[in-house]
């Protein structure tokens, strides 16, 4: 079966008991979805969900223990943030993409405000994005932004 062609990423919470079986039982019952960890908050997290073929790594922080990790796997890591200072310094890091968490605390406006000094920066705005209000991300184009950056990283690895 193959997955639906809505569905080519999942991020799999790594909260649920035996989040690294989960992942493994995905990709071997849909190898063409792009199936990556989530809540990973430290290397050997993150190893488990690579090991069992997470191909990406996504928190809500920015463990730099489980970014390099992912970094010498040849894994896009996608650590979270919130102020310029975190945001900055998962990228020094070598986050790919910068989970930008929770954005309903900020709203729209607040990333266009980063990108303004920061042009740079690949932000992925998650945590109270609803359907009432993605049209105010989208005017703010943050989801096309990651959508070309998952591409892009999909065509290079």
């Amino acid at each position: 079966m193959d997955a639906p062609t809505v569905l080519q990423r999942l991020e799999h919470v790594g909260v649920v008991p035996r989040a690294a079986e989960v992942i493994h039982g995905l990709r071997e019952r849909f190898p063409d979805l792009l199936v990556g960890a989530g809540t990973v908050l430290n290397a050997s997290t993150a190893k488990a969900a690579i090991d069992e073929g997470a191909q990406f790594l996504v928190s809500a922080i920015a463990p730099p223990d489980a970014i390099a990790y992912g970094r010498q796997r040849g894994i896009a890591v996608i650590p979270g943030a919130l102020f310029p200072a975190e945001v900055l310094s998962a990228v020094t890091l070598g986050a790919d993409v910068v989970k930008l968490f929770p954005a309903s605390l900020r709203g729209p406006g607040y990333l266009r405000a980063l990108h303004e000094p920061f042009p740079f920066l690949r932000l992925f705005p998650t945590g109270g994005i609803s359907a009432a209000n993605v049209h105010e991300w989208f005017a703010v184009r943050a989801l096309e932004l990651m959508r070309g950056v998952m591409r892009a990283r999909e065509k290079a690895g």
